[in-house]
């Protein structure tokens, strides 16, 4: 089955509940009543969440359980531009030896890729 991409981008509420995603959307004046304001989607059918509001909470179980089964959060801040990525340290043992080895870069190497940086945000 092909996973999904989930995108909220309205005041809502989201816990888990029953290996679901429950979606409680907090807009009083959208005239849904409360049928609609609710909906579930099951957590392993998910690939990416991603958060776009700044009055999206999220319980502490969710994010867990988000993580457990290897779906990447993204978070956006109130201009709608990604902030933050949330992924699972040891659920792929590629991204594992990735971090491994970035830690592990000798000070010459850091020294450079950090100029490379300055350079490529000036020239921006």
């Amino acid at each position: 089955m092909i996973k999904r991409t989930i995108f909220i981008g309205n005041p809502a509420t989201l816990l888990t509940k029953d290996e679901q995603l429950v979606i409680t959307l907090n807009n009083e004046n959208s005239g849904l009543d409360e049928a609609f304001r609710t909906s579930t989607i099951p957590i392993e059918d998910i690939a990416v969440l991603v958060i776009d509001h700044i009055q999206i909470m999220l319980s502490q179980a969710l994010m867990s359980k988000l993580l457990e089964n290897n779906i990447g959060l993204v978070t956006c801040n109130h201009t709608h531009h990604r902030i933050g990525l949330m992924l699972n340290l040891d659920g792929h043992t590629l991204q594992s030896q990735r971090f491994k080895t970035q830690l592990e870069v000798g000070v010459p190497l850091k020294k450079q890729l950090w100029q490379q940086t300055i350079q490529a945000k000036l020239n921006n």
